[in-house]
């Protein structure tokens, strides 16, 4: 094995559902660790509720910083572990190393998944009588008329006598240019409710 640099990784391996487990409770204990996660929205049973429950993106691995694989060793070691079980991944008897760089996608990925996430909860209310385009989902690039809404959804006419319920996180503003038809940008926090 290469010398570690204090940005490299190396990844540790568990049980699926002791992921975001393990690395929370290193990073409790003071060791850089990381697993990529999300929050997904569940139906709770027999009911109209919903939870959010986090959710690793990549179950079983969770990354520490190489410079802690000492540390990790001796948390193999013991007898009784104050944390989850775990193994630190090898190829070949070797621990490979990963720099920042090669989990870079790993992390917007996560970071991306939070800022969905975030822009899903905010509430945009666009008054009756603008003019939107869809920035995502199945009308991606259209534009219409708002008809309605009460800051989640809007009720939105493409032209004709149709009105489509939309989320409004998928909206851009109306600084449509006229010639060109493209957003010039999505609505600023000030317009957030």
């Amino acid at each position: 094995m290469r010398r570690p640099r204090a940005s490299d990784w190396c990844m540790l391996r568990t049980s699926p559902g002791r992921t975001l487990a393990l690395a929370q409770s290193l990073l409790a204990a003071g060791l850089d660790a990381w697993t990529p996660s999300e929050i997904h929205s569940r139906r709770r049973p027999r009911s109209k509720a919903t939870i959010e429950i986090e959710a690793p993106i990549m179950p079983t691995f969770v990354f520490a910083r190489a410079a802690v694989i000492p540390e990790l060793v001796r948390i193999q070691a013991m007898p009784i572990s104050p944390h989850p079980s775990f193994s630190i991944f090898r190829h070949l008897g070797e621990i490979p190393l990963l720099h920042d760089h090669e989990i870079l996608n790993l992390r917007a990925v996560a970071e991306l998944a939070q800022r969905k996430r975030l822009k899903k909860s905010h509430r945009y209310v666009f008054p009756v009588g603008e003019q939107v385009k869809v920035a995502e989902g199945n009308f991606t690039g259209l534009e219409g008329i708002v008809e309605g809404g009460d800051g989640k959804y809007a009720l939105i006419c493409f032209g004709g006598s149709m009105q489509f319920k939309i989320a409004t996180f998928l909206l851009r503003s109306d600084d449509i240019d006229g010639a060109s038809g493209e957003a010039s940008g999505p609505r600023t926090a000030a317009q957030a409710v």
